[in-house]
């Protein structure tokens, strides 16, 4: 690889300053709204590991690569120790193999220091895990720290796992998800006043949340929610902007500017979704039937085969690969029926499928249906139904990440920690698991709750769990019968 076309790549080799002037360092300086992603805190530069980054299409991996390099040079790392590479025009893992280690043995008769590798769109090697445990054999990746990132999750995640024992040797979690921002860090960027009083209840610490939201399922309505309370009006603006832009840092700042999102915002989003899709050699037209039903019926619980029917898909299970691949992707968020007296996952029985993000489901909505996706969005914001049917997805995707927060693993598995319940008259619409028993959560979203929304909750009691449960209502906070009710937005901050 001539030494021209890794200077392309890697300018802060030549001069420091030059990380200042790359195109994402850039945007980011010019953005309406300035987020340093909190998922930046939980790498650590220091050790010898294999970090690998993973997250849907535009949500900013590329991004968060560049703030590091910058870091590590603002730090005074000298720059020939950070190196970077876009792999998306690499043919193989031999390919792959050279460039790093011709990188490594040329840089490490200079310096002795801790190396950084930085390798942008792994997926797009075939292979590429072979390259990394041939070097870690060789003893090439001593005080070396690598981050490799992609949006093809199947493809990173089971390469990595052919890397036993060759990630690191820290107690930490070598596998890093980029998710869109969450509800409270979208508060965080967008409204200093009220990150401020989420800063002063120490809502941004995991425990502290937890505690919040354990009392909350015991009938007790912490102080903290009726402060957050007095605040809800502007809470609520900042949530209906939210269902707009999602946590998609493009769509927030680009609103934030115009109060519109442009067309060609959503087709990125989409052309890259299509783009995946057909990186598996699946077919376009039947990923639009299948997503057209998803939509269509959502909440409602589907069976593969259900789907099947109102699709050209010619079986069950190449419905189940679509989905499979769009849970991969980021863009589909699958849970089961929990049967709550055996505690197991119901696998036959019809699954919920939600969306992961708002500006994910506005965008692949528009192109199934041909229509114009921001005047589309807006429709569905304002029609009760699909609104209250939205919400449900956002609360289901939050409940995921904050199960995730309190159970940190490379092993984590959403259908173990997540789920709906039915019992045929009734339904909960999320359950988690806590230890060995279940919280169930119920979303109303409707200016009224009456005593008939409860049903669901006191079904779910009557199997007998410690917890009481939650009610996520539109605009209401109170107690009723020892269950706390409670406003979405500000449920949501706690997750």
């Amino acid at each position: 690889m001539a030494e021209a076309s890794l200077i392309t790549q890697n300018p802060w080799w030549l001069n420091k300053n030059a990380i200042n002037s790359d195109k994402n360092i850039q945007s980011t300086v010019n953005s309406a709204v300035k987020w340093i992603p909190r998922l930046l805190y939980t790498i650590d530069m220091d050790i010898d590991a294999v970090y690998t980054l993973r997250g849907p299409r535009q949500v900013g991996k590329t991004t968060l690569v560049k703030i590091l390099i910058k870091k590590l040079i603002e730090n005074n790392v000298e720059g020939r120790r950070v190196f970077y590479w876009s792999c998306d025009m690499e043919q193989g893992s031999k390919d792959l193999l050279n460039l790093i280690n011709n990188y490594i043995d040329t840089t490490r008769t200079i310096y002795n220091e801790r190396l950084y590798l930085f390798l942008d769109e792994i997926s797009f090697v075939k292979d590429w895990q072979n390259t990394i445990k041939y070097l870690y054999d060789l003893g090439k990746l001593k005080n070396t720290t690598i981050i490799l990132t992609g949006s093809h999750s199947i493809d990173i995640k089971n390469a990595s796992e052919k890397l036993p024992g060759r990630r690191g040797t820290a107690d930490v979690v070598y596998d890093k998800i980029f998710l869109p921002m969450k509800f409270s860090e979208f508060i965080e960027i967008k409204s200093p006043e009220l990150n401020k009083l989420l800063m002063n209840f120490k809502l941004f610490d995991i425990q502290n949340r937890s505690s919040i939201v354990f009392n909350l399922a015991k009938g007790n309505i912490p102080n903290e929610i009726n402060e957050l309370n007095l605040y809800l009006n502007l809470i609520n603006n900042l949530f209906n902007e939210y269902l707009i832009t999602g946590g998609i840092i493009n769509a927030i700042s680009t609103y934030s500017l115009l109060r519109k999102l442009p067309k060609n915002l959503y087709d990125i989003y989409i052309s890259s979704t299509i783009g995946d899709i057909k990186k598996w050699q699946k077919n376009e037209l039947f990923l639009s039937q299948i997503l057209k039903v998803i939509i269509d019926k959502m909440p409602n619980p589907l069976s593969w085969n259900s789907i099947k029917n109102e699709t050209d898909v010619g079986s069950q299970s190449t419905v189940a690969e679509y989905v499979d691949i769009l849970k991969a992707s980021y863009v589909l968020c699958p849970i089961y029926k929990i049967n709550r007296k055996q505690g197991m996952l119901d696998y036959k029985k019809g699954k919920k499928i939600h969306f992961l993000d708002p500006f994910i489901f506005h965008s692949l909505n528009a192109w199934i249906k041909q229509l114009d996706p921001f005047e589309l969005c807006l429709n569905v914001l304002t029609d009760d139904v699909k609104k209250s049917n939205l919400i449900e997805n956002i609360v289901c995707s939050h409940l995921i990440r904050y199960m995730y927060d309190l159970n940190p693993s490379d092993t984590f598995d959403i259908s173990r920690n997540l789920f709906y319940w039915d019992n045929g008259n009734t339904e909960v619409d999320c359950v988690i698991k806590l230890s060995n028993e279940y919280l169930p959560i119920e979303v109303k979203y409707r200016n009224q709750i009456e005593n008939n929304d409860y049903k669901g909750l006191f079904s779910f009691f009557e199997a007998q769990s410690i917890y009481k449960g939650t009610l996520l209502s539109k605009n209401t906070l109170k107690i009723h019968s020892e269950i706390s009710t409670i406003p979405v937005p500000i449920y949501l901050l706690l997750l």
